[in-house]
């Protein structure tokens, strides 16, 4: 699957700045459906496991409005 920008800070172990993570979705244009639809799954886990493992919530709130971008965008 490809490497996107929304997750290049969270190996600091939470001591991240996250108004340096903007998501940049004009690289999704050249991505078919199902690799989008996969990116969706990948980040929906990903703030389930954060809100599983008592992340700060500024971070699990970053997640969940990456996820509710790309469902507005790409979701049908």
């Amino acid at each position: 699957m490809l490497k996107s920008t929304y997750n290049r800070c969270m190996a600091k172990e939470f001591d991240i700045d996250l108004y340096d993570t903007e998501f940049d979705f004009k690289k999704l244009k050249g991505l078919s459906g199902q690799q989008i639809n996969q990116l969706m799954q990948e980040v929906h886990s990903d703030c389930e496991y954060l809100i599983q493992a008592y992340a700060p919530r500024a971070i699990i709130r970053h997640y969940h409005e990456l996820l509710s971008k790309l469902v507005k965008r790409h979701g049908h």
